[in-house]
């Protein structure tokens, strides 16, 4: 019998610990790089998370262990496991890295807008303290005209861009679908599952009460 290697899949990420972009196997649950010093910090993140769990009500986690084996005894995985998932899979890659290039851009239009504020200043404080001459003053004036313009085509594109972003939701695709894939293993109520799935932030994106749009 001819044995099945699985492909291993990837993603792209931002390190929730270091801030920088990765990309790490669709097998890690959460969003940190390969640096030491970010495993190390996940690690002791989970170990406290998990320490936290098995202290402050250990019955009651007891209880729902049971509760979730009685439940998974009585829901059939075979359609879950019979099913094509591999297009999905694909697709989700595909969205998320979609999303991680709309924060690429995001950040490269942010990184020109501030440095538009930085050449602003630089002008500001030549007008304050060197003397000019008339031919300076028409190089500065015609600076300003084309910054102008380039400044607000920048941010434009950030606001499209923002929107599109904001629009786009789902911040894991690919970690969505295996979450999903295993809830349907579980439970009978499919579209609950999906429904506790979209209130997951780790997930999906969601905008903070009193967030003001730009």
């Amino acid at each position: 019998m001819r044995k099945v290697v699985k492909e291993m899949r990837y993603k792209n990420i931002i390190c929730k610990y270091c801030g920088e972009p990765a990309t790490v196997s669709t097998l890690r649950k959460a969003d940190y790089c390969d640096k030491e010093s970010c495993k190390a910090l996940a690690h002791n993140e989970a170990s406290r998370i998990c320490y936290k769990k098995s202290v402050s009500n250990p019955k009651f986690n007891a209880e729902k262990i049971t509760a979730q084996r009685v439940t998974n005894r009585q829901v059939s995985t075979e359609a879950v496991d019979s099913m094509e998932i591999n297009d999905i899979k694909e697709l989700a890659r595909e969205l998320g890295n979609l999303r991680y290039r709309m924060i690429k851009l995001i950040q490269k239009e942010v990184a020109k807008e501030k440095k538009f504020n930085k050449t602003n200043d630089i002008i500001l404080h030549t007008i304050e303290f060197e003397k000019l001459t008339d031919k300076d003053w028409e190089n500065i004036k015609q600076r300003l005209i084309n910054d102008r313009k380039e400044r607000r085509g920048t941010k434009i594109r950030r606001q499209i861009l923002n929107e599109m972003l904001a629009n786009l939701t789902m911040k894991n695709p690919g970690r969505f679908v295996e979450v999903a894939v295993d809830g349907a293993k579980k439970t009978r109520h499919f579209d609950e599952c999906l429904a506790d799935l979209r209130e997951d932030e780790s997930l999906f994106a969601k905008k903070k009460d009193g967030e003001k749009k730009e």
